[in-house]
């Protein structure tokens, strides 16, 4: 007997029903097909992307409103010296304190638009990452360095997952 190749399938996005490619119409669900099949992606790529961003978002996020805290504390602790006789604020205090705060409005913008799959916010969130990481090796933070280069390594396994989903002509963001 001849070997005869298997025909390439495919699941369906909304039941998972396997189904050869030229098959337009879920006959399970009723779901239409109107991208084309090649355009699709395996749903284990799709869950394993998803498994991989959340995490990162979620540690953006706790970095941006830890970044916002502190930002925010800073400034509150700048007026009470202003009030008092003995102590001012000087420049550079009022300078961290902005800095703090738009870092950490960076990083929740970061990790909304991550959670969001937009690929150029894990770009953005990584950047950050990187220069924390070097603010953690400049302090000699053993915490910041640990935290941020796994943080890092976490950004780039998504950045791998998100290569793979668009050499296959899907954007992330619509997995």
């Amino acid at each position: 007997m001849p070997n005869i190749p298997p025909l390439p399938k495919f699941d369906c996005p909304m039941c998972g029903t396997s189904h050869i490619e030229q098959i337009r119409v879920c006959y399970s669900c009723g779901e239409a097909f109107f991208e084309p099949v090649p355009n699709r992606i395996p749903r284990q790529l799709a869950d394993r992307f998803r498994r991989q961003v959340r995490p990162l978002a979620v540690a953006w996020l706790a970095i941006g409103i830890l970044s916002l805290l502190l930002g925010l504390s800073e400034i509150m602790t700048q007026r009470s010296r202003l009030a008092s006789p003995l102590y001012g604020a000087s420049e550079a205090d009022s300078g961290m304190a902005l800095l703090m705060g738009v870092n950490g409005v960076l990083w929740i913008v970061s990790a909304i638009m991550t959670w969001k799959q937009r690929m150029w916010s894990v770009i953005l969130g990584l950047i950050l990452s990187y220069l924390s990481f070097f603010g953690g090796l400049i302090t000699s933070s053993l915490f910041a360095l640990l935290i941020h280069g796994f943080i890092i390594a976490q950004a780039h396994r998504v950045q791998g997952i998100a290569r793979q989903i668009r050499n296959r002509g899907v954007s992330p963001h619509e997995v």
